[in-house]
């Protein structure tokens, strides 16, 4: 399974083109590889952003503004039966689930400034990405932005607050088709209890294996 998600900054005037410039170059890119996706290396990923970053300076040519404009996160990843890989420019976070415990794979980055990160389009995002690969099998994977980290991760000692995760996957395992499960995981993202501890985009990858 490949998947890969953006979060365009909030002060960026084209960051939703941004963002979706973002997804599907990296998701094309990567599906044209000519090797197996669970072989692909660091390199091969930042040799990919480099070609997504002039995809968004031509892209912020056409449109006429800088290229900050269009500024995005990315979390993306792919995993397979034995092996598994991760990459992240940016806040949010991406969770693996083996042996019983929950752990982040990937961690939010900070910017410069206070509620600041590092975007695809920033100078410095190869000093700051995040590439984790895991030799095992992971029987669950999640991945979300930054609108749910604080409800998801224990900053204090870096790690997962169990019964988030826990609870919704086993929703997830309890049906045939999980797609059933797409309209009340929005109402309650949306929620009161779950707004008033975030205004940030709510973006949520839920995967896991059944045998």
């Amino acid at each position: 399974m490949l998947f890969a998600l953006a979060d365009g900054a909030g002060s960026a005037k084209f960051s939703a083109i941004g963002s979706k410039i973002v997804v599907s170059e990296f998701c094309t890119r990567l599906r044209a590889l000519p090797l197996a996706p669970e072989l692909v290396s660091r390199d091969i990923i930042a040799a990919l952003v480099r070609d997504i970053r002039e995809r968004i300076k031509t892209e912020a040519e056409i449109l006429g503004c800088d290229v900050r404009e269009l500024s995005a996160t990315l979390l993306a990843g792919c995993v397979s039966e034995k092996a598994s890989w991760f990459f992240q420019i940016g806040d949010g976070a991406i969770v693996g689930f083996k042996d019983g415990t929950y752990s982040a794979l990937t961690w939010p980055t900070n910017g410069e400034y206070a509620n600041s990160t590092v975007f695809v389009v920033s100078e410095d995002w190869e000093k700051h990405c995040q590439f984790v690969s895991v030799a095992a099998r992971l029987t669950e994977v999640s991945a979300f932005t930054d609108g749910l980290q604080d409800l998801i991760l224990l900053h204090a000692d870096k790690s997962v607050h169990t019964p988030f995760l826990r609870d919704l996957f086993s929703q997830i395992r309890a049906i045939a088709d999980a797609k059933i499960l797409a309209t009340p995981l929005r109402t309650f993202l949306e929620s009161k209890p779950v707004n008033e501890r975030t205004d940030d985009d709510k973006t949520l990858v839920l995967s896991c294996w059944i045998d």
